[in-house]
């Protein structure tokens, strides 16, 4: 798998002497919290209080430029400080017509609460590997265990709100979102949704957009890319690979 990564330098395992090279945020920490549509004074006095969801969670804190590992981290102090951190972003598709299954954020979330998210996926834990962390965020918020998934890409993104190296992964599920066990205090409901659906409702929707530029991509890969030749195209329908 990671011979096919598009960024060569992004490594699969992280070496002891990576772990060793632990650095303080710096002026990394300089940044102010900056979460648009949705995070309000509520929000900020529970992320500063250490009090939000998963706040205390120890997730790594990577360079922006490298993705290389410089520390343990708490949740919490990334959405303050907006600190490069790692995700996964995992497109799961029904079979049968090429949909993906769309999550609706709960309002309790510390990121983009109430939006819509195409992928799920989840922060990258301290010393948990992208593969483990897809796995988990699948089983924990989908309530799916069994669901084969392979490698995509890995890329960066970056805006005012958010900054971190995703890893998309892909998999496929014939099932109804009233079928999923999903996680409650993450998923207020799930949808079926088409790419071109997806894009359309994004014009009057709230969507993340950190996973809708990963759905981008997606696209292109989808298409023929795979890190070198092919253009646009939508994935769609007849188009599916299962």
């Amino acid at each position: 798998m990671n011979a096919l990564k598009i960024f060569g330098f992004v490594a699969g395992s992280i070496s002891a002497n990576a772990v060793a090279g632990r650095v303080l945020c710096g002026g990394l920490c300089s940044r102010s919290l900056s979460i648009s549509g949705g995070a309000d004074d509520e929000l900020r006095r529970k992320l500063k209080e250490g009090t939000s969801l998963n706040a205390g969670e120890q997730i790594w804190i990577v360079d922006p430029s490298t993705n290389t590992p410089l520390r343990a981290g708490d949740r919490s102090e990334m959405r303050l400080h907006k600190l490069c951190h790692r995700a996964t972003y995992i497109f799961l598709v029904r079979p049968s017509d090429g949909k993906l299954f769309v999550q609706k954020r709960s309002t309790q979330k510390d990121y983009k609460p109430g939006y819509w998210d195409p992928t799920p996926g989840g922060v990258v834990g301290y010393e948990e590997s992208y593969e483990l962390n897809a796995r988990r965020e699948l089983e924990e918020e989908m309530g799916l265990s069994e669901v084969p998934l392979k490698w995509c890409f890995t890329f960066h993104f970056k805006d005012e709100d958010v900054d971190c190296w995703g890893d998309a992964w892909e998999g496929g599920w014939e099932g109804r979102p009233e079928d999923l066990n999903v996680q409650e205090e993450e998923v207020d409901k799930v949808e079926c949704m088409g790419v071109e659906e997806i894009l359309e409702r994004s014009k009057a929707e709230d969507f993340t957009k950190d996973s809708m530029h990963a759905l981008g991509l997606w696209k292109d890969w989808k298409g023929g890319w795979h890190g070198g030749k092919g253009g646009r195209k939508a994935f769609v329908g007849s188009n599916s690979i299962y």
